[in-house]
């Protein structure tokens, strides 16, 4: 009867240390994963954004405590309305992309920048951008359309 009760003891004890050991570890890969809203796929991230354009990254400035600024050039708006064809973008997370590269950006909750006199539209993003290719715009175009949703 002993036997028993030290095997299922031991079956605790590496639980325990299991989780002790890995926690820690997952813990720290779930915090780096800001960037990502909880639909990271284009089509959900089409449909929850109120603006996705396709531009090229003028600047990008890192700040404290991880929080990223990047002003696009906006070449096309592919759903909703952009009134500057500049657009300054922040993030609560560091992303990296390619000054000059054509990325597509899906943007939320639009403000305006105090600092330039209010001209310049500020956007939350819902993820990093992503590289523009034709796979994406098609995936954009078939979740974006008003008219096409839900069909």
């Amino acid at each position: 009867m002993q036997t028993v009760c030290r095997c299922r003891l031991s079956i605790v004890v590496m639980s325990a240390v299991f989780l002790l050991t890995f926690m820690p570890l997952i813990a720290a890969s779930m915090s780096t994963s800001t960037c990502e809203p909880p639909f990271g796929d284009v089509a959900s991230r089409s449909l929850i954004s109120s603006l996705v354009f396709e531009g090229r990254p003028a600047s990008v400035e890192h700040g404290h405590g991880g929080t990223s600024n990047a002003t696009f050039s906006v070449s096309r708006v592919l759903k909703g309305s952009a009134n500057s064809q500049r657009v300054l973008v922040t993030v609560g997370c560091s992303f990296e992309v390619d000054i000059g590269a054509l990325y597509v950006v899906f943007a939320v909750n639009a403000s305006t920048n105090q600092g330039d006199g209010g001209s310049t539209p500020v956007y939350g993003i819902l993820g990093e951008p992503v590289p523009s290719s034709r796979r994406v715009l098609r995936q954009v175009n078939a979740y974006a359309c008003a008219e096409c949703a839900g069909q």
